[in-house]
């Protein structure tokens, strides 16, 4: 799948149906067919692409969703230009330069204040009492003279006693993260200074704790700005792959970090997702939340999807596909596809979804995005949507008419799709539209040269995000509650599958708990390394008195 950046990529109708050799008239004409990118057709007369051009008039007068074009969207990266991804409002860099300043001003003052009575030690020890007294006596005469001036603010004018200096808490200094190279990624064991014989490492001394996972890339950015590993609970931030028990929350301090909410399972668990989304729909209308295909819990609802299987396969020419997959699993494991109900395991606890007949395909291979979410509140919820991201491409070029069978057209997991013998690696960060791997921004500019409306598109794309999180935002708060001593020990990066069909309606495919940061490629070395920088400059480490929290802490339960 290579192409050449400049030549003009176009759009061409799939050869299923015959209406696409002229021009649809509507909208309506040509829906739930097909549509695929290619390099090689003419846009004049391209049906498919004029009918998404309708859509996309109509959408605009008809969506009533978030307008990305006045909060910014992904696609429009700047990481080759190197420049912020997040840049900082006015307001916000006019506090960090006043911060800074009174950090300084303090700093000075202590200074001067520990020089002084460093030079009033030397010279008590070497006047005599003669020298002494008369000293004295002239410091009295002054505060007889500072009375007739008056006081302001605890200072004395005319006096030699120094101003005094008001109780302010110091400026606490955030840890600022860069993207590492590649020659600074680690290697080998983790190197960890752990409490023994009653010795402890530096209070001072920043560190990190990893749990289930390896996470070079991350466990490198750390080190690289001086970060130890320790396998105590005394750590700045805790890097977990898995879902957190409730004791990993346990006795920690204002300025520890953890990367996971309790109760984030609500929505990335296949089944607790599908629970919550059908009860969000009952309450406000399917319209209003079809954000993911119908889904059924098996065995539990066998009866409402034999009842669906039979309706749709008696309203449709041939046999409709559905996807099985386990309640919670990743990298494309245990999923399969069906079209006879006879096939399915009841024995199995798993979710049963509709499948998306009619994707949106580049060069007819289909494709879905990896779009990586950073929340780092829930209450007030605070979301965050990464500039850039991956888009994934299945293997094998796709047909509706194609086996079942074949999990390299139907599934675009790139731990899947990796293992064929067709697969092409991108080995060339700078052309990110090249192989079964691109980025988000190379996507976003080949749909804009056919015409495709990109701001109309992330806004539904928002949307989907948004109301993704509505589903587990009670269950989420309220275990924070229980578990969280403060509101910022937690944040969450999300990795959101998201396919687009051809009608250009984003859904839900899954919301990946801990999303894969493994660097397989230069591509993913570039995107991932900017990725966890922003995220942790976001989340705000800060350098900390680890002994003075910890007993501040103990101060508290007492």
């Amino acid at each position: 799948m290579e192409y050449n950046s400049k030549r003009n990529k176009k759009i061409t109708g799939s050869s299923r149906s015959k209406s696409h050799s002229n021009h649809p008239k509507s909208a309506e004409e040509g829906k739930g067919e097909y549509a695929t990118i290619s390099a090689n057709s003419s846009s004049g007369q391209n049906a498919a692409l004029q009918r998404l051009h309708l859509l996309q008039r109509q959408g605009r007068k008809e969506w009533k969703g978030i307008r990305s074009e006045c909060v910014g969207r992904p696609g429009t990266c700047t990481l080759l230009n190197r420049q912020r991804f997040f840049p900082q409002t006015d307001l916000q860099k006019e506090n960090d330069r006043q911060n800074k300043m009174l950090h300084w001003v303090f700093k000075k003052l202590q200074e001067l204040d520990f020089n002084r009575k460093k030079n009033d030690g030397a010279r008590n020890r070497t006047m005599s009492p003669i020298s002494k007294t008369n000293s004295s006596m002239t410091t009295a005469g002054a505060n007889s003279t500072a009375t007739r001036f008056g006081k302001a603010d605890g200072i004395v004018f005319g006096s030699t006693k120094q101003p005094k200096i008001p109780s302010v808490k110091p400026y606490q200094e955030f840890v600022t993260f860069k993207p590492i190279k590649e020659h600074q990624v680690v290697s080998g064991p983790l190197s960890s200074y752990l409490f023994s014989r009653g010795f402890c490492t530096d209070y001072t001394e920043l560190s990190y704790k990893l749990l289930k996972c390896e996470s070079r890339l991350m466990r490198s950015t750390l080190e690289s700005l001086g970060f130890n590993y320790t396998e105590s609970h005394d750590w700045n931030i805790l890097w977990i792959s898995s879902s957190t028990k409730p004791y990993l929350y346990d006795g920690l301090n204002e300025y520890q970090k953890i990367n996971h909410f309790p109760a984030s399972s609500e929505i990335t668990r296949k089944d607790k997702l599908c629970i919550n989304l059908l009860k969000i729909q009952e309450k406000f209308g399917k319209d209003n939340f079809h954000i993911a295909p119908d889904t059924y819990l098996l065995p539990d609802e066998f009866a409402d999807f034999y009842e669906e299987y039979q309706k749709m396969r008696n309203s449709e020419p041939r046999k409709p596909l559905w996807v099985i997959k386990p309640n919670a699993s990743s990298q494309g494991k245990g999923i399969y596809l069906i079209d006879d109900v006879n096939e399915i395991n009841l024995d199995d606890s798993c979710v049963i979804s509709k499948y998306i007949p009619n994707p949106l395909l580049i060069n007819g291979h289909k494709f879905d995005l990896r779009i990586y979410v950073l929340v780092t509140s829930w209450d007030p919820l605070r979301v965050y949507v990464y500039k850039e991201g991956l888009t994934r491409f299945a293997s094998e070029e796709f047909s509706t008419s194609s086996n079942k069978k074949s999990r390299f057209i139907h599934l675009t997991n790139y731990s899947l799709n990796k293992k064929n013998a067709n697969w092409k690696t991108n080995e060339d960060s700078q052309r990110d539209d090249f192989g079964f791997k691109w980025s988000i921004t190379a996507l976003c500019q080949h749909l804009e040269r056919i015409g495709i409306d990109m701001d109309l598109l992330w806004s539904k794309i928002y949307d989907v995000i948004i109301k993704s999180f509505v589903l587990g935002e009670t269950p989420i708060i309220n275990s924070m509650k229980r578990n969280c001593s403060y509101r910022t020990n937690c944040f969450e990066l999300y990795g959101f599958d998201i396919l687009i069909d051809s009608d250009l309606k984003p859904w839900l495919i899954e919301i990946n708990l801990s999303p894969s940061l493994s660097a397989d490629s230069p591509l993913d070395f570039k995107i991932k390394t900017n990725l966890i920088s922003d995220t942790l400059n976001l989340v705000g480490l800060m350098k900390f008195d680890r002994k003075k929290e910890k007993g501040k802490h103990k101060e508290d339960e007492e």
